[in-house]
């Protein structure tokens, strides 16, 4: 079975429908004899080519994987906060943004890496996570 797990979720691929369905019952099963509480409401055991997990949408069919629409506008809304209290932010909202950029790195690639660099030096050098800082003056 080729089966992706992280933490408590995860998903399987099989080369046709009936193979993944016979999967995915098995995995179910498996979960169930051994004691876990299967959270049916939030699992998907109906194969599907297309699926939201971690966050990011998957379309195995025509193989993209994308941010889902409610992500981008958390993400916009983030910024929009901080560049109205800019040049004085706190670490917390600084560490906000980064976490919510780093964790699209599958679909933006190295550049939410790059760009979110500095955001972390200056999250180290705060004094405390809710005291504001001005960021035009740290030299981290």
């Amino acid at each position: 079975m080729k089966i992706v797990v992280f933490l408590d979720d995860g998903w399987g691929v099989n080369k046709d429908f009936s193979s993944t369905k016979k999967d995915s019952d098995f995995v179910l099963e498996t979960l169930q004899k051994c004691g876990f509480l299967v959270n049916m409401d939030k699992s998907v055991f109906i194969p599907a080519q297309v699926l939201q997990w971690l966050g990011l949408m998957w379309d195995l069919k025509n193989g993209v994987i994308a941010i889902p629409t409610i992500r981008i506008e958390n993400t916009k809304n983030c910024i929009m906060s901080i560049l109205h209290a800019f040049p004085w932010v706190s670490a917390r909202c600084l560490a906000k943004l980064a976490g919510k950029l780093m964790s699209m790195g599958p679909v933006l690639g190295n550049v939410s890496l790059i760009k979110t660099k500095q955001f972390f030096r200056v999250i180290e050098a705060r004094t405390s996570w809710n005291g504001v800082m001005n960021i035009n003056t740290c030299h981290a």
